[in-house]
């Protein structure tokens, strides 16, 4: 070191200029300077530690932020790989290529709003089939119904048919008219006139 390096050394020391043998100047290490070390002030190097402060500051920040985002990532795949688990359509219906139709229908769907949606159109169909299937047995049955009263109606009342008294005075006063079985006798030989017997 020539005599004018030694001269602006001593007066402005320059960040980064040799300590004494075997010792380093470390920033933050002022107050613990060996004696006879004198400790680097002036402009040139307050900027730069103020430089290395900022730039520590937004090291520290950039990495804080990517660690967030990484664990931000983590957590979405443990969400995803629960979802999956729990809803094994899902690979069915990404790779029939079902999930990308419904995106391109709405835009506003994800891979999970286009599932759903998939999923309420599925039970939308079920249920359509089901009403059918039930209207279409409620139609059986009432046709059934129609049927068996139309065949109950040409029978009329059988023989085995107990007699409506209410609605036939020789029935409901059969003493008047010569006694229970002289009215059914009668209403027999009527008949069988009527039949042609």
């Amino acid at each position: 070191m020539n005599e004018h390096e030694r001269v602006n050394a001593e007066k402005d020391p320059v960040p980064g200029a040799a300590a004494p043998e075997g010792q380093d100047i470390v920033a933050g290490d002022v107050a613990d300077l060996p004696p006879g070390l004198q400790a680097p002030i002036g402009p040139r190097w307050e900027r730069l530690v103020r430089g290395l402060e900022a730039k520590t500051a937004r090291l520290v920040e950039d990495g804080l932020a990517r660690l967030g985002q990484e664990l931000e990532q983590s957590r979405r795949r443990e969400a995803e790989a629960a979802f999956l688990a729990s809803h094994p359509e899902f690979d069915e219906l990404r790779q029939s290529g079902r999930l990308d139709e419904l995106r391109r229908e709405n835009p506003l769907l994800d891979e999970v709003g286009a599932y759903f949606a998939a999923m309420l159109e599925r039970e939308r169909a079920d249920v359509a089939k089901r009403l059918e299937e039930a209207a279409s047995q409620a139609e059986k049955r009432a046709v059934e119904g129609l049927r068996a009263r139309r065949f109950a109606a040409t029978l009329g009342q059988g023989p085995g048919a107990a007699p409506d008294r209410a609605g036939d005075p020789e029935l409901a006063e059969p003493g008047r008219f010569g006694g229970v079985n002289a009215v059914l006798a009668k209403r027999l030989a009527t008949r069988r006139v009527a039949a042609g017997n």
